[in-house]
């Protein structure tokens, strides 16, 4: 593996730099996420790849003894029955290099991840056209048609200018003991 080059662009870029074996493994992983997700945005996050469909779905990336898989907490959590044979942590799952990968368990988890981030997009659009319907709602009782008349508002006659009756001393309190000079300026 070749960590001294600059962050991959793309990734083709990032498999390509892994030992022929590894090289395999990370093309059958994208190609099962690929058909999982066909929708999702290939790109590089964090220096790996990511597939992004509204937000980052998953990533995965290749290591000296294993294939790291990151489907977030939530897909850990849902599959831990069946990832319990492999070293994981809260959002991420290790795939040793030496066994076969379980390709229909990455679907598996893909497709939840689909699933899951789906639902919450359509819940933040149903709760987005509520709050416009609320707010049209509201603009619509407040229309100018229904609002009462008002008195027109007092103007001061051009030139003339409402006298403050704050003193001296309240404006000097209000800016923290300073007149209105300023702190640097000389008496």
């Amino acid at each position: 593996m070749d960590n001294s080059a600059s962050p991959p662009n793309s990734i083709d870029e990032y498999v390509q730099r892994f030992p022929e074996l590894t090289q395999r493994l990370l093309e059958q992983v994208r190609a099962t996420i690929r058909k999982a997700a066909p929708q999702a945005v290939e790109t590089i996050k964090y220096q790996i790849p990511t597939y992004v469909q509204h937000e980052n779905l998953v990533h995965f990336g290749g290591f000296q003894t294993h294939i790291g898989f990151y489907p977030t907490p939530s897909a850990i959590r849902e599959f831990q029955q069946q990832l319990s044979g492999y070293a994981s942590a809260k959002g991420s799952v290790q795939f040793p290099l030496d066994k076969p990968l379980p390709l229909k368990l990455i679907r598996q988890i893909v497709e939840f991840r689909i699933a899951e981030v789906e639902a919450k997009w359509k819940s933040k659009s149903k709760s987005k056209s509520k709050s416009r319907s609320a707010a049209a709602q509201r603009r619509a009782a407040v229309s100018p048609k229904s609002a009462p008349k008002s008195a027109p508002k007092s103007v001061p006659k051009s030139g003339t200018r409402k006298s403050s009756s704050r003193t001296k001393a309240q404006g000097s309190a209000r800016a923290g003991g300073q007149t209105k000079r300023g702190p640097n300026s000389r008496n």
